[in-house]
């Protein structure tokens, strides 16, 4: 598995699936969201609505793309609140946005780490979901005689232009 630092918007990227996160204060996506939004014609805000999701911790919304724009599918964790949010909990959904693509057997996909930055500086925000993601992808199977032969090929991180050097 493949590891990239990556900045620049949601909707141009070049990866099977895109993974976004909401904090439960946020009423409204990011701008980064609606852009996306617009490109899948509304169906982003329309799942949204139908589950009535409001990015509580462990809830999510997978929406897939049938086509349109760059990526399969767009999928949005929920966050919970930004006020008890830790490097621990991005460590969280980084385990839990690897199962879902190995799910969804998305083998190339961006975290979107720009999305989580609260407290902590984006760097460690990259740190924690790679960690997350590593141990997420763990599997013991020595012993199985039949083994998941799917594998993560690579893993974007996108962060704000400015701290892209530093990463």
């Amino acid at each position: 598995m493949e590891f990239k630092i990556t900045s620049g918007h949601l909707k141009n990227a070049r990866v099977k699936g895109v993974i976004s996160f909401l904090f439960k204060e946020q009423k409204k996506f990011p701008e980064e969201i609606l852009e996306l939004d617009e490109v899948l014609d509304g169906a982003i805000s329309q799942i949204k609505k139908e589950l009535k999701f409001d990015g509580s911790e462990g809830k999510f919304m997978v929406v897939p793309t049938f086509g349109k724009g760059k990526t399969d599918f767009v999928i949005i964790f929920g966050a919970g609140s930004k006020r008890n949010f830790d490097l621990d909990k991005a460590r969280r959904l980084g385990a839990l946005s690897v199962k879902k693509a190995k799910e969804l057997k998305i083998d190339r996909f961006l975290l979107d780490g720009e999305a989580l930055s609260v407290k902590d500086s984006q760097e460690e925000i990259a740190q924690a979901l790679t960690e997350g993601v590593i141990l997420g992808n763990y599997r013991f199977d020595k012993y199985l005689s039949k083994k998941d032969e799917f594998r993560i090929k690579e893993v974007q991180i996108r962060v704000s232009r400015r701290y892209k050097e530093v990463c």
